[in-house]
Protein backbone atom coordinates (compact mmCIF):
# COMPACT_ATOMS: atom_id res chain seq x y z
CA UNK A 1 0.00 0.00 0.00
CA UNK A 2 2.86 2.16 0.77
CA UNK A 3 4.59 1.72 -2.62
CA UNK A 4 1.37 2.70 -4.39
CA UNK A 5 0.83 5.66 -2.66
CA UNK A 6 4.15 6.92 -3.42
CA UNK A 7 3.51 6.39 -6.76
CA UNK A 8 0.32 8.21 -6.94
CA UNK A 9 1.63 10.94 -5.09
CA UNK A 10 4.71 11.43 -7.31
CA UNK A 11 1.87 11.32 -10.59
CA UNK A 12 0.47 13.91 -8.35
CA UNK A 13 3.48 16.38 -8.16
CA UNK A 14 4.51 16.01 -11.80
CA UNK A 15 0.69 16.16 -13.28
CA UNK A 16 0.87 19.79 -13.85
CA UNK A 17 3.86 20.11 -16.06
CA UNK A 18 1.65 19.50 -19.52
CA UNK A 19 2.67 15.70 -19.90
CA UNK A 20 0.13 12.95 -20.82
CA UNK A 21 -1.12 10.63 -17.99
CA UNK A 22 -0.20 7.59 -18.11
CA UNK A 23 -2.30 4.74 -20.27
CA UNK A 24 -3.47 3.40 -17.97
CA UNK A 25 -5.17 6.43 -16.29
CA UNK A 26 -8.33 7.48 -18.46
CA UNK A 27 -7.15 11.13 -19.90
CA UNK A 28 -10.42 12.34 -18.02
CA UNK A 29 -10.07 10.87 -14.87
CA UNK A 30 -8.66 13.00 -11.95
CA UNK A 31 -5.38 12.09 -10.34
CA UNK A 32 -5.93 11.69 -6.47
CA UNK A 33 -4.43 14.99 -4.45
CA UNK A 34 -2.04 14.21 -1.37
CA UNK A 35 -5.76 15.10 0.79
CA UNK A 36 -8.18 12.72 -1.21
CA UNK A 37 -5.20 9.84 -1.05
CA UNK A 38 -4.94 10.29 2.43
CA UNK A 39 -8.40 9.85 3.19
CA UNK A 40 -8.84 6.84 0.74
CA UNK A 41 -5.99 5.11 2.15
CA UNK A 42 -5.10 5.94 5.92
CA UNK A 43 -1.83 5.64 6.46
CA UNK A 44 -0.62 2.83 9.31
CA UNK A 45 0.68 4.07 12.58
CA UNK A 46 4.54 4.00 12.99
CA UNK A 47 5.88 0.91 13.83
CA UNK A 48 6.62 1.00 17.88
CA UNK A 49 9.51 -1.61 18.92
CA UNK A 50 8.08 -3.90 21.61
CA UNK A 51 10.25 -4.22 24.09
CA UNK A 52 11.29 -8.06 26.01
CA UNK A 53 9.76 -7.57 29.74
CA UNK A 54 12.57 -7.39 32.15
CA UNK A 55 13.76 -11.08 33.39
CA UNK A 56 12.47 -11.00 37.21
CA UNK A 57 14.89 -10.71 39.84
CA UNK A 58 17.25 -13.70 40.89
CA UNK A 59 16.29 -13.42 43.90
CA UNK A 60 13.53 -12.28 46.32
CA UNK A 61 14.40 -9.08 48.47
CA UNK A 62 16.71 -10.15 51.72
CA UNK A 63 18.52 -9.18 54.73
CA UNK A 64 21.22 -10.76 56.45
CA UNK A 65 23.87 -9.70 58.65
CA UNK A 66 27.31 -9.49 56.47
CA UNK A 67 30.15 -9.85 59.76
CA UNK A 68 29.08 -10.01 63.44
CA UNK A 69 31.39 -8.17 66.33
CA UNK A 70 34.07 -9.83 65.61
CA UNK A 71 34.56 -8.99 61.99
CA UNK A 72 33.76 -12.50 60.56
CA UNK A 73 32.17 -11.92 57.23
CA UNK A 74 35.07 -10.12 54.41
CA UNK A 75 35.76 -13.09 52.50
CA UNK A 76 31.66 -13.66 51.67
CA UNK A 77 31.78 -10.40 49.82
CA UNK A 78 30.76 -12.42 46.22
CA UNK A 79 27.86 -14.39 47.95
CA UNK A 80 26.52 -10.82 49.83
CA UNK A 81 26.38 -9.19 46.11
CA UNK A 82 24.45 -12.13 44.61
CA UNK A 83 22.30 -13.22 47.26
CA UNK A 84 21.89 -9.91 49.83
CA UNK A 85 19.26 -7.08 49.39
CA UNK A 86 20.22 -5.03 52.58
CA UNK A 87 23.42 -6.06 54.33
CA UNK A 88 23.88 -5.27 58.21
CA UNK A 89 26.90 -4.75 60.32
CA UNK A 90 26.07 -5.00 63.60
CA UNK A 91 29.54 -3.56 65.38
CA UNK A 92 30.32 -0.34 62.72
CA UNK A 93 32.25 1.49 65.11
CA UNK A 94 34.22 -1.82 64.91
CA UNK A 95 33.88 -3.45 61.24
CA UNK A 96 32.14 -0.76 59.23
CA UNK A 97 32.01 -4.32 56.38
CA UNK A 98 28.89 -3.49 54.74
CA UNK A 99 29.56 -0.50 53.05
CA UNK A 100 32.45 -1.93 51.51
CA UNK A 101 30.93 -4.41 50.10
CA UNK A 102 28.26 -2.90 48.80
CA UNK A 103 29.85 -0.02 46.80
CA UNK A 104 32.72 -0.84 44.42
CA UNK A 105 34.07 0.19 41.58
CA UNK A 106 31.20 2.92 40.77
CA UNK A 107 28.76 -0.18 41.05
CA UNK A 108 26.13 -0.36 43.54
CA UNK A 109 25.27 -4.51 45.05
CA UNK A 110 23.12 -3.83 48.03
CA UNK A 111 22.18 -1.57 50.74
CA UNK A 112 24.25 -0.93 53.47
CA UNK A 113 22.41 -0.92 57.33
CA UNK A 114 24.10 -0.57 60.44
CA UNK A 115 22.58 -1.28 63.34
CA UNK A 116 22.01 0.94 66.06
CA UNK A 117 20.08 1.49 69.65
CA UNK A 118 19.05 4.62 70.46
CA UNK A 119 16.39 3.46 73.12
CA UNK A 120 18.24 0.95 75.33
CA UNK A 121 21.93 2.29 77.23
CA UNK A 122 23.75 -1.39 77.61
CA UNK A 123 26.82 -0.01 79.44
CA UNK A 124 25.96 -1.42 82.23
CA UNK A 125 25.78 -5.15 80.67
CA UNK A 126 29.13 -4.29 79.11
CA UNK A 127 27.96 -4.98 75.73
CA UNK A 128 29.38 -4.10 72.33
CA UNK A 129 26.02 -2.44 71.10
CA UNK A 130 25.99 0.14 69.55
CA UNK A 131 25.33 3.37 71.82
CA UNK A 132 26.58 6.58 72.00
CA UNK A 133 30.14 5.68 73.27
CA UNK A 134 29.88 8.83 75.87
CA UNK A 135 26.78 7.47 77.38
CA UNK A 136 28.70 4.03 78.29
CA UNK A 137 31.01 6.33 80.32
CA UNK A 138 30.99 5.59 84.38
CA UNK A 139 30.35 9.62 85.02
CA UNK A 140 27.92 10.60 81.97
CA UNK A 141 30.10 13.02 81.30
CA UNK A 142 27.85 13.92 78.10
CA UNK A 143 24.63 12.98 79.35
CA UNK A 144 22.45 15.05 81.98
CA UNK A 145 19.43 12.97 83.39
CA UNK A 146 16.73 13.93 81.32
CA UNK A 147 17.95 11.60 78.45
CA UNK A 148 16.94 8.94 80.28
CA UNK A 149 13.60 7.83 81.04
CA UNK A 150 12.01 8.27 85.27
CA UNK A 151 9.53 6.20 87.28
CA UNK A 152 6.37 8.87 87.32
CA UNK A 153 6.33 8.17 91.49
CA UNK A 154 9.96 7.61 92.42
CA UNK A 155 11.60 9.43 89.92
CA UNK A 156 14.37 6.68 89.58
CA UNK A 157 15.29 5.63 86.00
CA UNK A 158 13.09 2.96 84.42
CA UNK A 159 15.33 -0.15 83.36
CA UNK A 160 14.76 -2.95 80.33
CA UNK A 161 15.82 -6.69 81.45
CA UNK A 162 16.38 -9.54 79.65
CA UNK A 163 17.35 -12.85 80.98
CA UNK A 164 20.45 -12.96 78.62
CA UNK A 165 21.49 -9.58 78.52
CA UNK A 166 21.11 -7.83 82.01
CA UNK A 167 19.67 -5.12 82.47
CA UNK A 168 19.65 -1.32 80.08
CA UNK A 169 18.31 1.87 81.00
CA UNK A 170 15.91 3.03 79.12
CA UNK A 171 16.75 6.59 76.93
CA UNK A 172 14.32 9.39 76.37
CA UNK A 173 13.82 9.79 72.68
CA UNK A 174 11.53 12.77 73.48
CA UNK A 175 14.63 14.90 74.75
CA UNK A 176 15.36 17.31 71.82
CA UNK A 177 19.15 17.33 72.95
CA UNK A 178 19.38 13.56 73.61
CA UNK A 179 17.62 13.51 69.80
CA UNK A 180 21.00 15.83 68.35
CA UNK A 181 23.35 14.22 70.02
CA UNK A 182 22.28 10.76 68.51
CA UNK A 183 21.61 12.52 65.37
CA UNK A 184 25.47 14.10 65.65
CA UNK A 185 26.52 10.72 66.10
CA UNK A 186 25.31 8.90 63.54
CA UNK A 187 26.29 11.47 60.85
CA UNK A 188 30.04 11.72 61.88
CA UNK A 189 30.47 7.63 62.83
CA UNK A 190 27.96 6.16 60.52
CA UNK A 191 27.98 8.22 57.04
CA UNK A 192 29.24 5.19 55.16
CA UNK A 193 25.92 3.56 55.41
CA UNK A 194 22.65 3.94 53.55
CA UNK A 195 20.89 3.65 56.40
CA UNK A 196 19.97 2.42 60.12
CA UNK A 197 18.44 -0.52 61.79
CA UNK A 198 17.11 1.06 65.04
CA UNK A 199 16.03 -1.39 67.22
CA UNK A 200 13.77 -1.12 70.09
CA UNK A 201 11.15 0.68 68.74
CA UNK A 202 7.56 0.53 69.33
CA UNK A 203 4.10 2.37 69.06
CA UNK A 204 2.94 2.37 72.59
CA UNK A 205 3.72 2.40 76.20
CA UNK A 206 3.19 -0.83 77.42
CA UNK A 207 5.74 -2.20 74.77
CA UNK A 208 8.25 0.84 75.19
CA UNK A 209 8.64 0.33 78.67
CA UNK A 210 7.88 -3.41 78.66
CA UNK A 211 10.42 -4.80 81.42
CA UNK A 212 10.82 -2.15 82.99
CA UNK A 213 9.46 -2.61 86.68
CA UNK A 214 6.98 -5.07 88.26
CA UNK A 215 4.51 -4.60 87.56
CA UNK A 216 5.18 -4.06 84.03
CA UNK A 217 5.39 -0.21 83.60
CA UNK A 218 2.84 1.32 81.29
CA UNK A 219 3.66 5.14 82.06
CA UNK A 220 6.56 7.33 82.86
CA UNK A 221 7.59 10.46 83.87
CA UNK A 222 8.23 11.42 80.22
CA UNK A 223 6.75 9.13 78.49
CA UNK A 224 2.63 9.49 79.69
CA UNK A 225 0.82 8.02 76.70
CA UNK A 226 1.12 5.88 72.94
CA UNK A 227 1.07 9.12 71.40
CA UNK A 228 4.25 10.25 73.35
CA UNK A 229 6.21 6.93 72.49
CA UNK A 230 5.35 7.84 68.79
CA UNK A 231 6.56 11.55 69.02
CA UNK A 232 9.38 10.61 70.85
CA UNK A 233 10.77 8.39 67.67
CA UNK A 234 9.58 10.57 65.24
CA UNK A 235 11.19 13.60 66.77
CA UNK A 236 14.49 11.02 66.33
CA UNK A 237 13.90 10.01 63.23
CA UNK A 238 13.36 13.43 61.75
CA UNK A 239 17.03 14.41 63.51
CA UNK A 240 18.44 11.72 61.68
CA UNK A 241 16.80 12.18 57.96
CA UNK A 242 17.59 12.72 55.47
CA UNK A 243 20.75 11.10 55.92
CA UNK A 244 19.63 7.55 56.87
CA UNK A 245 16.94 5.60 54.96
CA UNK A 246 15.55 4.14 58.50
CA UNK A 247 13.80 0.74 59.29
CA UNK A 248 12.28 0.05 62.82
CA UNK A 249 12.47 -2.78 65.06
CA UNK A 250 9.79 -3.17 65.53
CA UNK A 251 6.21 -4.51 64.98
CA UNK A 252 5.14 -7.07 67.39
CA UNK A 253 2.55 -9.61 65.91
CA UNK A 254 1.17 -10.02 69.51
CA UNK A 255 -2.53 -8.67 68.83
CA UNK A 256 -2.60 -7.02 71.82
CA UNK A 257 0.05 -4.55 71.84
CA UNK A 258 -0.48 -1.55 69.11
CA UNK A 259 1.19 -2.20 65.76
CA UNK A 260 3.92 0.92 64.29
CA UNK A 261 2.70 1.79 60.94
CA UNK A 262 2.09 5.31 62.11
CA UNK A 263 5.65 5.48 62.49
CA UNK A 264 6.40 4.96 59.00
CA UNK A 265 7.02 7.70 56.75
CA UNK A 266 7.27 10.42 59.14
CA UNK A 267 9.37 11.31 58.05
CA UNK A 268 9.90 9.73 54.64
CA UNK A 269 13.08 8.13 55.27
CA UNK A 270 11.21 5.64 57.88
CA UNK A 271 10.42 2.88 55.01
CA UNK A 272 10.54 -0.56 57.17
CA UNK A 273 9.45 -2.45 60.05
CA UNK A 274 11.45 -5.50 61.23
CA UNK A 275 9.22 -8.33 62.98
CA UNK A 276 11.62 -10.25 64.74
CA UNK A 277 10.93 -13.95 66.04
CA UNK A 278 8.33 -13.98 62.97
CA UNK A 279 7.49 -16.58 61.60
CA UNK A 280 10.33 -18.41 64.05
CA UNK A 281 11.44 -18.59 67.48
CA UNK A 282 14.59 -20.34 67.61
CA UNK A 283 12.04 -22.80 69.94
CA UNK A 284 9.60 -23.47 66.61
CA UNK A 285 7.19 -21.47 65.22
CA UNK A 286 6.22 -18.08 66.20
CA UNK A 287 2.37 -17.24 68.23
CA UNK A 288 -0.31 -15.58 66.85
CA UNK A 289 0.79 -16.29 63.37
CA UNK A 290 -2.75 -15.20 61.97
CA UNK A 291 -2.03 -12.02 63.07
CA UNK A 292 1.49 -11.62 61.82
CA UNK A 293 -0.73 -12.55 58.17
CA UNK A 294 -2.55 -9.70 59.19
CA UNK A 295 -0.34 -7.16 59.41
CA UNK A 296 1.75 -8.59 56.26
CA UNK A 297 -2.10 -7.77 54.44
CA UNK A 298 -2.68 -4.54 55.81
CA UNK A 299 1.04 -3.27 54.72
CA UNK A 300 0.34 -4.85 51.28
CA UNK A 301 -3.02 -3.26 50.52
CA UNK A 302 -2.84 0.10 52.25
CA UNK A 303 -2.32 2.88 50.28
CA UNK A 304 -0.83 5.25 52.40
CA UNK A 305 1.72 2.54 52.73
CA UNK A 306 2.86 1.66 49.24
CA UNK A 307 6.40 2.14 49.06
CA UNK A 308 6.90 0.64 52.76
CA UNK A 309 7.77 -2.48 53.45
CA UNK A 310 8.41 -5.21 56.36
CA UNK A 311 11.35 -7.65 57.14
CA UNK A 312 10.25 -11.05 58.57
CA UNK A 313 13.36 -12.10 60.54
CA UNK A 314 13.00 -15.50 61.79
CA UNK A 315 15.22 -17.57 63.92
CA UNK A 316 16.37 -21.05 64.14
CA UNK A 317 19.57 -22.15 65.64
CA UNK A 318 21.00 -24.98 62.77
CA UNK A 319 18.79 -23.87 59.89
CA UNK A 320 16.60 -27.11 60.21
CA UNK A 321 14.95 -27.56 57.20
CA UNK A 322 11.29 -27.53 59.45
CA UNK A 323 12.50 -23.74 59.84
CA UNK A 324 13.82 -22.91 56.30
CA UNK A 325 9.91 -23.95 55.21
CA UNK A 326 7.88 -22.41 57.29
CA UNK A 327 9.66 -19.24 56.63
CA UNK A 328 9.73 -19.77 52.82
CA UNK A 329 6.28 -20.45 52.83
CA UNK A 330 5.12 -16.92 55.31
CA UNK A 331 7.07 -15.14 52.55
CA UNK A 332 4.74 -16.86 50.11
CA UNK A 333 1.37 -15.93 51.67
CA UNK A 334 2.57 -12.55 51.91
CA UNK A 335 4.61 -11.93 48.99
CA UNK A 336 4.19 -8.67 46.79
CA UNK A 337 6.86 -6.65 44.73
CA UNK A 338 9.28 -4.82 46.50
CA UNK A 339 6.62 -5.43 50.12
CA UNK A 340 8.50 -7.95 52.07
CA UNK A 341 11.83 -8.75 53.05
CA UNK A 342 13.18 -12.02 53.61
CA UNK A 343 15.91 -12.20 57.06
CA UNK A 344 15.99 -16.25 57.59
CA UNK A 345 18.66 -16.10 60.10
CA UNK A 346 18.21 -19.80 60.97
CA UNK A 347 21.92 -20.76 61.75
CA UNK A 348 23.03 -18.63 64.41
CA UNK A 349 25.17 -21.50 66.06
CA UNK A 350 26.47 -21.94 62.59
CA UNK A 351 29.71 -19.87 60.59
CA UNK A 352 28.73 -18.47 57.33
CA UNK A 353 26.72 -16.12 55.63
CA UNK A 354 22.63 -16.66 56.31
CA UNK A 355 21.02 -17.37 52.76
CA UNK A 356 19.60 -19.81 51.45
CA UNK A 357 18.47 -21.58 47.99
CA UNK A 358 14.85 -20.92 48.44
CA UNK A 359 15.88 -17.52 48.46
CA UNK A 360 16.21 -17.74 45.14
CA UNK A 361 12.78 -18.18 44.08
CA UNK A 362 10.57 -15.33 42.24
CA UNK A 363 6.81 -15.32 41.97
CA UNK A 364 4.06 -13.77 39.80
CA UNK A 365 0.64 -13.96 38.96
CA UNK A 366 -0.93 -15.16 42.24
CA UNK A 367 -4.06 -17.33 42.57
CA UNK A 368 -4.95 -16.06 45.64
CA UNK A 369 -3.82 -13.09 48.02
CA UNK A 370 -4.85 -11.40 51.27
CA UNK A 371 -7.35 -8.21 51.07
CA UNK A 372 -6.92 -5.66 54.16
CA UNK A 373 -7.74 -6.61 57.21
CA UNK A 374 -10.58 -5.25 59.16
CA UNK A 375 -13.04 -5.38 62.18
CA UNK A 376 -13.29 -3.15 65.11
CA UNK A 377 -10.86 -5.27 67.09
CA UNK A 378 -8.79 -5.66 64.24
CA UNK A 379 -4.74 -4.38 64.54
CA UNK A 380 -5.39 -1.65 67.18
CA UNK A 381 -4.26 -3.86 70.13
CA UNK A 382 -7.80 -4.94 71.63
CA UNK A 383 -7.16 -8.05 70.55
CA UNK A 384 -8.25 -9.60 66.81
CA UNK A 385 -9.89 -11.05 65.49
CA UNK A 386 -9.58 -9.54 61.76
CA UNK A 387 -12.16 -10.43 58.67
CA UNK A 388 -10.34 -10.81 55.70
CA UNK A 389 -6.35 -10.67 55.71
CA UNK A 390 -5.36 -14.15 56.76
CA UNK A 391 -8.80 -15.73 56.50
CA UNK A 392 -8.83 -14.88 52.74
CA UNK A 393 -5.80 -17.64 52.37
CA UNK A 394 -7.03 -20.38 55.28
CA UNK A 395 -8.30 -23.40 53.67
CA UNK A 396 -8.91 -25.42 56.69
CA UNK A 397 -9.38 -24.63 60.56
CA UNK A 398 -6.78 -25.97 62.64
CA UNK A 399 -6.80 -26.67 66.67
CA UNK A 400 -4.47 -26.27 69.23
CA UNK A 401 -3.12 -23.10 69.08
CA UNK A 402 -5.55 -21.64 71.43
CA UNK A 403 -3.61 -18.27 71.38
CA UNK A 404 -4.40 -17.31 67.70
CA UNK A 405 -6.75 -14.67 67.56
CA UNK A 406 -8.25 -15.25 64.06
CA UNK A 407 -7.64 -19.20 65.24
CA UNK A 408 -5.32 -21.84 64.00
CA UNK A 409 -5.47 -22.98 60.46
CA UNK A 410 -4.18 -24.04 57.28
CA UNK A 411 -3.13 -21.51 54.67
CA UNK A 412 -2.76 -21.82 51.05
CA UNK A 413 -1.72 -19.39 48.23
CA UNK A 414 -0.60 -20.31 44.82
CA UNK A 415 0.68 -18.89 41.86
CA UNK A 416 0.75 -18.86 38.19
CA UNK A 417 4.59 -17.93 36.86
CA UNK A 418 7.32 -18.79 39.12
CA UNK A 419 11.27 -18.60 39.02
CA UNK A 420 14.39 -19.91 40.41
CA UNK A 421 17.00 -17.70 40.11
CA UNK A 422 15.06 -15.82 37.01
CA UNK A 423 14.63 -19.23 35.03
CA UNK A 424 10.96 -20.23 35.08
CA UNK A 425 9.63 -23.44 36.67
CA UNK A 426 6.36 -22.98 36.01
CA UNK A 427 3.46 -22.74 38.97
CA UNK A 428 4.40 -22.66 42.43
CA UNK A 429 2.12 -23.00 45.98
CA UNK A 430 3.01 -22.57 49.52
CA UNK A 431 0.68 -24.66 52.63
CA UNK A 432 1.15 -23.72 55.77
CA UNK A 433 -0.29 -25.13 58.98
CA UNK A 434 0.36 -23.28 61.68
CA UNK A 435 -1.47 -25.97 64.42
Amino acid sequence: MLCALASALACASCGGGGRTPPASVPAQATVPTVASVSKLTPLPPPLVPVRAPAPPPNHIPTWAYVDSCDGVGRQQTGLVRQWVTYAETKCAEVHPIAPMICRAHGISYCTSISYIDPNLDWSEASLGLLVPRCIRQPNRACANESWFVHDARTGRRLTWTAPSLGSAYLLNGANPSYDAFVARYARRALAAFDGLMVDNVSASTAEQLYGSGDPVYTTSAELRSNAAVQQAHMRLAEELGPSFLQIDNGINMNPYTLPSFALLNHPKTVVGLVAESFPELTTGLASWYSTGLDDIAYLDDTPSLARNFIVLLGYNLVGSATARRVQEATVMLGFEPGKIVDWADLAMTKPGLAVWPEEGLYFEQPLESMQEPSGPRCLNGLGGPCAHGHADLRVALGAGRVEQAGGAGVYRREFGRCFLRSVPIGGCAAIMNDT
